[in-house]
């Protein structure tokens, strides 16, 4: 018999633009070697109230602006102690009033590495595993990058997180991420460089699963360590964005399905600095496999 893999509901990457809610693609589990998880994900969120700095404001001129997002999701076991990341994200942005044209295309590809530095097995079995990872986010088209309907900043970033991870034997587990984002400068339409400025992320995320059903909560903060605030109404890329946002996600393996499975989220900001002040609701389809191959059956002697 194949051996069977683990179903875990991956909050694929869903927007990574100057409005998006995303705590990332990375989580504490691996896959184990030749394990592959693939996922489609679709995404709305809308805003009509941002932050100019820390305080909050409605531009009447803007409106509501929302954003769709479809995104593909790949990570595989290269060994059973390291894993690869792959997203893929198509985002379309608009806005309900002004002259803004909407904006629709492939954003950034991202790619991890994802590896465990140590595992610890302590007496009941529970299980407490620290990992470290570093990732490359570039863009893939020539999108504009300042503009209220951005679908991104247009600069490549190097990430490292260190993942702190605890799995109790129950298959209750609390994940804590503390991570670097080191974005490149870009050269703008007019020729001249803007710096984008990096940021400190930090996510924490709690859950389990009763029966079939998947179900975790989870805390974001990213702070910048420098940057500008918004102008007069039109968000730039040198801007200090700083948030606080909690979510959630559902998961449930599909009947008579094998290998596919459902996920369903939802995200809200508490608060932020430059960025709007928006909630996200998501869900994907999820499929894995391994592409090990079954070990033969022992026959019997007769």
């Amino acid at each position: 018999m194949a051996q069977k893999i683990a179903l875990y509901p991956y909050i694929v990457m869903f927007l990574f633009t100057q409005f998006s809610m995303s705590q990332g693609p990375l989580d504490g589990f691996l896959k184990g070697q030749g394990n592959i998880v693939t996922a489609i994900s679709f995404s709305h969120e809308s805003f009509d109230r941002y932050y100019v700095g820390n305080q909050g404001t409605i531009n009447r001129n803007l409106g509501t602006i929302g954003t769709n997002s479809a995104n593909l999701f790949v990570a595989g076991g290269l060994t059973e102690y390291l894993d690869l990341v792959l997203t893929l994200p198509y985002i379309s942005t608009s806005a309900s009033e002004g002259f803004w044209s909407d904006q629709h295309d492939f954003q950034d590809i991202a790619v991890y590495l994802k590896g465990s530095l140590f595992k610890l097995t302590v007496p009941d079995q529970s299980q407490l595993q620290l990992l470290a990872a570093v990732g490359v986010t570039t863009p893939l088209t020539d999108y504009i990058a300042d503009a209220p309907v951005s679908i991104g900043n247009q600069s490549t970033q190097i990430e490292t997180r260190l993942i702190g991870h605890f799995k109790s034997i129950k298959g209750i587990f609390v994940t804590s991420q503390f991570g670097y984002i080191k974005r490149n400068n870009i050269t703008l339409d007019r020729e001249f460089e803007i710096s984008v400025p990096d940021a400190w992320d930090y996510v924490l995320r709690t859950g389990g699963s009763y029966k079939k059903l998947y179900v975790d909560g989870w805390f974001q903060y990213q702070n910048s360590r420098s940057g500008t605030d918004i102008g007069p109404g039109v968000p730039f890329p040198s801007n200090e964005i700083d948030y606080t946002r909690v979510g959630f996600t559902l998961y449930h393996p599909l009947p008579l399905m094998n290998h596919f499975g459902i996920s369903l989220g939802a995200a809200f900001t508490l608060n932020g600095k430059n960025i709007g002040d928006s909630n996200r609701i998501s869900g994907a389809l999820i499929y894995e496999f391994s592409t090990k191959k079954s070990a033969p059956q022992n026959k019997k002697s007769s």
